[in-house]
């Protein structure tokens, strides 16, 4: 069965073309203990559908974050209303680096 988990918050890195700059994405558990991973690692668990996730934005209730391709530098994650960026998903709040989530 899937797991599925809500993103709160992402972390990027503005060196990496447009469509990679998310590098981790994250939220809490249901008993409130924080997480947190690698965009690779979303992608695979997405990919081998042990995980779901999922964004919850206002203006549009819940919208899934699904695997999308770049020609030139593979698969990153996006949220499921975005066309070719990932900008709903890079709009959710930054987590900095040295947070240990």
């Amino acid at each position: 069965m899937v797991q599925k988990h809500k993103v709160l918050f992402v972390r990027t890195d503005a060196q990496k073309p447009p469509s990679h700059q998310v590098t981790h994405i994250g939220g809490t558990m249901p008993d409130g203990t924080p997480w947190s991973i690698s965009a690779e690692e979303a992608i695979s668990s997405i990919q081998s559908g042990r995980f779901a996730f999922f964004m919850h934005r206002e203006d549009q209730g819940a919208e899934r974050i699904v695997v999308a391709h770049n020609p030139v530098y593979g698969a990153f994650l996006r949220a499921e209303n975005d066309r070719q960026m990932p900008k709903r998903l890079m709009q959710l709040p930054e987590i900095e680096q040295n947070n240990h989530y």
